[in-house]
């Protein structure tokens, strides 16, 4: 079984990443349960190319999520909140707030090859 990137790290159980707030840019982001809002941090989404340029909040929805995979391991190494895997695959951060800016333009395929 693969270590979690914090017992990777070796990271203090006491550094939870808890009034942290972390940005990450990508494609997109899929509403997987690991980088989303839950109980203990808010997760946002913000689409560049919105007029409204606003931060909105990124809720789960339920599976399979289609693109944004990239998207998804890069804020879940710093921030998963380990939901999927019962807390055992938890990113460095779990408890920071995430804002997620997806970079994608209008007329642009959300998925690859179309």
């Amino acid at each position: 079984m693969w270590p979690a990137l914090r017992d990777f790290l070796d990271v203090p159980e006491e550094l939870t990443g808890k009034g942290v707030r972390i940005a990450i840019v990508d494609g997109d982001f899929p509403n997987h349960p690991d980088i989303t809002t839950n109980q203990h941090r808010t997760s946002h989404k913000v689409m560049v190319m919105d007029p409204d340029l606003v931060p909105k909040e990124f809720n789960v929805e339920s599976g399979p999520w289609k693109g944004g995979a990239h998207g998804l391991w890069a804020a879940a190494s710093a921030a998963s909140s380990g939901a999927e895997s019962r807390g055992l695959y938890k990113g460095v951060a779990h408890d920071a707030d995430l804002f997620l800016v997806a970079r994608y333009f209008p007329g642009q395929s959300r998925q690859p090859g179309k």
